[in-house]
This record gives structure tokens, C-alpha cells and sequence, in this order.
């Protein structure tokens, strides 16, 4: 976008960035799709006679969350746990960043500044999962960086109240970053 003289409008950069982004993952897809990476197979389970395509993948969820329920009670209450504790995980860096360029003001520069904190500190954060296992159990990692993630986040919503505070946030930053590379290291 530069390039073209848009330095200053950040509409036009994100719709070229848009651009970009949507012919790279067609490209891949389509390549993907007809290039014969992905061959046919056979089907898994035998698809039930009268039943239609929309309505028995429902019929199976359920049959399967009944199945856990009876005999995995344990699990019945893990799952949603791990399904809500990985949305708001998730939902961290989009609010995140819209909470930068939205009360912060942040510049597209500085957006990328707060990306490329993330992105660094994550991979420092990745060593801080073996040495919480030598300790804990994964579980108990887990709710650790869990109990940690939140914290800086309530941190980050109660001290960052406005544009003057942009250093603040970068400081958040790097915890949300550690945080997020001990919960998924790679």
C-alpha cells in the first residue's frame, strides 16, 4: 500500500492487505482441492438409511455426548471447559486489538508493534511450559496459565484507560504473549 501512496489511509492499506490474503489462501485452496491433495476416501461409518445429511451429524453429536455423559463423567465437564476457556483465549487478541486502535488510538505502526510484542514474548513463553509440568500436572498448567491470562487481562481493563497509556499496554502485551506461548507451545 505504500508503494501506491496510501501511507496514511489505513482503509485502503487493509483492503489491500484483504486483497492479498484472499487471493494467497484461494490459490492454496484451489491447488489444494483440484491439484489432488486431497484424494477421495471411503466413508468412516455407514450413513444411516432414511436419514438425511443435514440431520444425522446432530443425531450422532448427541448420541456421543450421551455416551461421554453416562461413562465419562469427568469429560462431560471438561469439554465445555476447554471449549469456553479456548474462545475466550481466542477472543483475547481480536479484543485486544480492537481496544488499541479504538480508546488507545494506536496507528497501524503500532498495531504492528503490539502483533510483533505478542508474537516475540509467545516464543519466550513456550519455555514456560515444560518447567510448569516439572511441577504440576498439565491440567494444573494449564488452569495456572489460565488463572495468569486473565489476571493481566483484568490488569490490562483496569489500569489502560486512555491514549496516554499506550506503553501500558505494550507491558500487557508481553504477559499476554508469555501467556499464550506456555498455553500453546509448540
Amino acid at each position: 500500500a505504500a508503494a501506491m501512496g496510501w501511507v496514511d489511509d489505513s482503509l485502503a492499506t487493509s483492503r489491500v492487505a484483504q486483497s492479498i490474503n484472499f487471493v494467497a489462501t484461494t490459490t492454496v485452496w484451489v491447488y489444494a482441492w483440484w491439484g489432488g491433495l486431497m484424494g477421495r476416501r471411503a466413508a468412516m461409518s455407514p450413513f444411516p438409511e432414511g436419514d438425511s445429511l443435514l440431520t444425522v451429524g446432530f443425531k450422532r453429536l448427541y448420541k456421543t455426548c450421551v455416551r461421554i455423559y453416562k461413562n465419562h463423567r469427568a469429560l462431560a465437564s471438561f469439554y465445555p471447559a476447554i471449549a469456553f476457556s479456548e474462545s475466550a483465549t481466542q477472543a483475547l487478541l481480536v479484543i485486544g486489538q480492537t481496544y488499541s486502535i479504538e480508546l488507545l488510538q494506536f496507528s497501524s505502526a503500532e498495531t504492528g508493534i503490539f502483533l510483533l510484542i505478542l508474537l516475540i514474548f509467545s516464543s519466550i513463553g513456550c519455555y514456560l511450559s515444560p518447567l510448569s509440568l516439572h511441577l504440576l500436572s498439565p491440567i494444573q498448567s494449564n488452569q495456572l496459565c489460565l488463572f495468569f491470562l486473565g489476571l493481566f487481562t483484568a490488569g490490562a481493563a483496569g489500569f489502560v484507560k486512555d491514549a496516554g497509556q499506550k506503553v501500558l499496554f505494550y507491558v500487557f502485551a508481553i504477559f499476554w504473549g508469555a501467556c499464550g506461548g506456555w498455553k500453546y507451545t509448540i
